[in-house]
């Protein structure tokens, strides 16, 4: 156990790195900055209380502290990526209220974290920032506009429904990749397109809508989605790419408007198709080049 003195404002980068035998430490309320790496693989530390005037939290500060069970961050507080890293046990971790940015990959690896409370002003969520944690359900904020690509990767047990908040513009790549327990998603009317292998493998959802904005649905976006039976497409001229539904295996209707892409692709897919409203009459090549290759 190290206590440090009162007057410590800055925690220098790798202060404490790997340093195996450190259980406990005390920070002192003057502290205002911890550096890159400053506690990254101090295997033994098991909880950390950031002080409330801690002002930037560094690089990497805590990755690889394979016993950190609890933190507590401040408000106020900036933070770097890959902040807790790797970190197996964490599973009990307060974000404060006024954070606007979670960055890239700070929840990466955190396989105990199963519950997480997202504040209502965040407005960011990094790449890979709960990459192959554990997660079991997320309330994504209705204040968010950035949702980083594979930010939910891989967590095998988040499960239920999941709403994307109207900020969202984009749904970026492997955004939700491999979560095969995930029910429900809801898309935000605004939402302009669904980027590469978002869904793949979200073997548990049954039913998708999509929006009357949305300019396209890249490769793989859907593939393997085994549960996968309806989807709903509100646009018109939707570039579908030839592979966005692939291994999809019991999908049994499309709907969409009547001479839409949509359309055509249920009937080149073979599936039955719904008609939900009338488009404009589109030019046979303008439909055909967008159904991509």
């Amino acid at each position: 156990e190290i206590s440090l003195p009162d007057g410590v404002r800055s925690i220098g980068d790798r202060a404490f790195a790997e340093n195996g035998a450190l259980s406990r430490i005390e920070l002192p309320s003057s502290v205002e900055e911890i550096g890159n790496e400053a506690f990254s693989d101090c295997t033994a530390l098991s909880s950390i209380v950031i002080p409330a005037g801690t002002q930037e939290i560094g690089y990497q500060a805590f990755s690889g502290c394979t016993a950190l069970v609890s933190a507590e961050l401040p408000e106020g507080v900036r933070l770097d990526e890959r902040l807790f890293f790797g970190c197996t046990a964490l599973a009990d971790v307060r974000i404060p209220s006024d954070l606007a940015e979670i960055p890239s990959q700070a929840f990466s690896g955190c396989v105990s974290l199963e519950q997480v409370e997202l504040p209502e002003g965040l407005t960011e969520i990094g790449d890979r920032a709960f990459l192959e944690s554990g997660l079991t359900s997320v309330s994504l904020p209705a204040g968010l506009e950035s949702l980083g690509g594979n930010a939910f990767e891989n967590c095998p047990s988040l499960s239920g429904t999941v709403v994307i908040p109207e900020k969202i513009a984009y749904l970026e790549q492997s955004v939700f990749y491999g979560c095969p327990l995930l029910e429900e998603v809801k898309l935000p009317e605004g939402l302009q397109g669904i980027s590469a292998y978002a869904f793949w493998g979200c073997a548990s959802l049954t039913e998708i809508v999509i929006p009357g904005q949305v300019a396209y649905v890249s490769r793989d976006a859907f593939r393997d989605c085994t549960s996968l039976r309806r989807v709903t497409i509100y646009g018109e001229n939707v570039d579908l790419n030839t592979s966005a539904f692939s291994g999809c295996t019991a999908l049994e209707s499309f709907s969409g408007l009547a001479g839409s892409t949509a359309e055509s692709y249920a009937q080149r897919l073979g599936i039955p198709f719904t008609v939900i409203g009338e488009a404009k009459a589109p030019e046979m090549e303008t439909m055909e080049a967008n159904i991509s290759m």
